[in-house]
């Protein structure tokens, strides 16, 4: 019988005992900024959010604002670069993420403290520089006496055409008629392309061009002719 009553006994005290609260984690890393908030000290519970940092998420700290009642969950400051990560040409990585640098060649590195380090290969230009623009390996384009043709060889060379360029004759015969700002009274003639004929005007003796014949015959003979059918545009 005294067996039994010691078990029963055992039984009641363990079923009393309650476990002691487990401690809560230790207060996050960094500092709670420093609050701009201008409030009433009401103390309303649905104004404190958080008891502690281990009701925050991630790296936020439970911190108070106002007249130190209220609470908030927020980002802190002076947390160490393992929790911010790095900032590189607009971007944002994370703390061991490797991408491209910006010469396009080399990878940089995030890492502790917000640090980029980049390796430092000597970059190959891929590709030709020519007149100022860049040009891919086989690419083709004109050279810059407007009638040769370049194109992009190996190792950054530039390889172009070699024909001789033959300036466009200038088309007299297209030419407007322009009386000049001057004010004397010469009776030249001009060739009307629209027209086919040679027509007289009075030319004002200066900054003329050379649509601009003496004599009517000079102007037949070098304009007015069946075979020639200039091209008219409005």
């Amino acid at each position: 019988m005294k067996a039994i009553a010691l078990i029963l006994f055992a039984c009641y005290v363990s079923s009393q005992y309650v476990p002691p609260p487990k401690p809560f984690p230790r207060e996050k890393p960094g500092t709670c900024p420093v609050s701009d908030i201008i409030t009433t000290c009401e103390c309303r519970p649905e104004l404190i959010t958080c008891n502690g940092d281990y009701e925050c998420p991630g790296s936020q700290k439970c911190c108070s604002y106002g007249c130190g009642c209220r609470t908030s969950c927020v980002d802190p400051i002076g947390l160490p670069g393992i929790q911010k990560g790095c900032r590189y040409n607009g971007r944002r990585y994370r703390i061991g993420e490797s991408f491209p640098s910006s010469d396009g060649c080399n990878t940089c590195t995030c890492g502790v403290g917000g640090q980029v380090s980049c390796t430092e290969k000597a970059c190959l230009q891929l590709g030709c520089m020519y007149n100022g623009k860049r040009y891919r390996e086989g690419e083709s384009f004109p050279s810059i006496d407007g009638c040769n043709t370049c194109s992009c060889g190996a190792k950054g060379r530039v390889v172009c055409t070699k024909r001789a360029c033959i300036k466009p004759i200038k088309d007299v015969c297209s030419q407007p008629k322009v009386v000049g700002p001057c004010r004397a009274a010469f009776r030249r003639f001009w060739y009307n392309r629209r027209t086919n004929q040679c027509e007289r005007f009075i030319y004002g003796g200066c900054r003329g061009n050379e649509n601009n014949f003496e004599t009517l015959q000079e102007c037949q003979t070098r304009c007015q002719r069946n075979t020639y059918r200039p091209s008219i545009t409005a």
